[in-house]
Formats: C-alpha cells, structure tokens, sequence
C-alpha cells in the first residue's frame, strides 16, 4: 500500500529556505506536500540558466534581493512575499501518478486550479506547467528530479511587482525592457486585481492544503522537526556556493528569448538593433525548456 503523502504547513519563511526545504525532503527521500511563502523577495533561475546572462546581478545585489539556482529545470523568476507557494515531492516511480512529465504537471497543478475556483476565480491548466484565467498567467511553475524523487513546485500570485520583475531580467536593451514590461502588465494577472475581496495570503495556503489533500490525499498533517532544519543547513552551502549559482549555461546560443507565459516569448537577436524586437508564440505545450519545465 502506497505510503500517504506529509502535508507541511510551514507559513513564511527567510527566502532561502523557502528553496532548501524541498531540496531537502527530495534528497531525504520525503515525500510530502509543502505550502509556504518569503518573507522577502528573491530571484530563482533553473538548472540550465546562466545567471550572469539572465538577471541582472548588480541591481539585485545593490536591492538586497537574494539570487538562487534551483536543480529543477525552467526559467529565470521573481518571487516576493504576496506569492503562495506550493511544492509537490513525490517518489519517482509512486503508484498512482504519470510517469510522463507534462501529465504529472496537470495531475498536481489540478488542486491548485481547485483552489482558485474556490475564490472565484476561473483558473485553468495550460501545458506544459502554467495556470491562466482567460488568457492571462496567474501561477509559474516548474518541475525536476531532486535524488530520487521528482518536485513538482509553484506559486499563486496575490500581488504581483511587474516593474521590478522586468528590472531584475537581463535585457539586451531599453527598448526590449520597456516592452517586456508591457506584456507583463497585459498577460499577468493576481488574486487582488480579481477578487473584489481578496484573500489573505494564510487563506490562500489554507485553500491549497484543502485542495490538495482532496486530490491526492489523504494527506498527513506532519511538523518541520529539528532533524530537517539541521540537514536544511548542511545542504545550504552547497547551494550558496558561488561556483554552483554562477555556473555558465554551455548551451546558450546568441540573442535574448525571454518567457512571458505559456505559448509567449520576447524575443531580441541583436542589442545593437532594438527595431529587430519579436513576439514569438511557439503552439501550446511546446516548449523547449529541460528537466520538466519552466516556472519563469
């Protein structure tokens, strides 16, 4: 019989953390649901990205927002305090859920769709890894093999600060910036901009619990125990360490291709001719990110 999944309820946390408890539950081989949120704001890439070519580390530096590369896959993010997050850490091979990976995606992001209906808000799945009401993003997400468990990890926007996000991305010019900036005013939307009452960010988390204890529950209500907060920390440097955050992507190619949501990127090939700016819109669920998916 297949072993219920933990359900953490572990409410704000120093950012890192927020990153170094599902690391850790995967390495530990601990299968489990975690909600929780920052207390500050900080900047996650994926495997693949390089660092120095995707965000722009001397503004996040003199800002005092934290910088992160994760081990599942997908693109560079902003995540800040009015977001709720939500991460899945499942056995690789666990009964009961796809083996393909854009499946799992719909199978643990349904809960989170249930959860924004709850508010009123008509959420739906867009393949590979993105929530949308009407045509707009309201939740990023992204997916990985951490040991030998897979994660699946997001987040739902209650406040959403557009303007630092497109301040925080390297961009090749100020044209290219200032557009980037435009589509993320036109295809973002939040729970406050929705909801003519919004909810608290607790309620939130509250609804997601709910939500996924019904869908992939019976969960177990578990506690974040002194054990895990001591292997949190002996595998804290290894994710801080300057060699792993700034490692070079040897794959990038030139030009700039930066994710808006599902099915639209801005795209640039040359920083020197900003007229030669594009919007590109690849058919649904195709997209050409690694290790699972793309939480930018």
């Amino acid at each position: 019989m297949t072993e219920p999944l933990a359900l953490l309820r572990l409410g704000p946390l120093p950012w890192l953390e927020t990153q170094l408890v599902y690391h850790t539950l995967a390495r530990e081989h601990l299968e489990a649901v975690v909600t929780c949120s920052s207390k500050e704001r900080y900047v996650c890439v994926g495997y693949h990205q390089d660092l120095a070519a995707e965000v722009e580390i001397d503004y996040c530096t003199a800002n005092g927002i934290g910088l992160f590369r994760r081990e599942p896959g997908g693109g560079a993010v902003l995540l800040e305090p009015a977001q709720a997050f939500y991460q899945v850490i499942v056995d690789r091979h666990r009964e009961g859920l796809p083996r393909r990976h854009d499946l799992l995606y719909e199978v643990v992001l349904q809960p989170v769709c249930d959860a924004l209906r709850s508010f009123g808000v008509d959420a739906r799945f867009a393949p590979i890894c993105d929530l949308l009401v009407g045509e707009r993003k309201i939740s990023g997400n992204a997916g990985g093999e951490v040991g030998d468990c897979r994660v699946v990890i997001g987040n739902v926007l209650l406040d959403f600060d557009r303007s630092l996000m497109a301040h925080v991305l390297r961009c090749p010019s100020e044209e290219f910036r200032r557009r980037f900036a435009e589509l993320l005013r036109q295809q973002i939307v939040t729970l406050d901009e929705l909801c003519p009452r919004p909810p608290s960010l607790r309620m939130v988390e509250e609804r997601l619990s709910q939500a996924f204890d019904q869908r992939l529950g019976p969960l177990e209500p578990r506690v974040w125990t002194r054990e895990l907060q001591q292997r949190l920390e002996g595998f804290a440097p290894e994710y801080t360490d300057a060699a792993w955050l700034l490692r070079p992507d040897s794959r990038r190619g030139t030009g700039r291709r930066v994710k808006v949501r599902e099915g639209l990127y801005l795209c640039q090939d040359d920083p020197a001719a900003p007229e030669r700016l594009w919007e590109e819109r690849p058919p649904v669920g195709r997209d050409d990110t690694t290790r699972m998916g793309d939480q930018s």
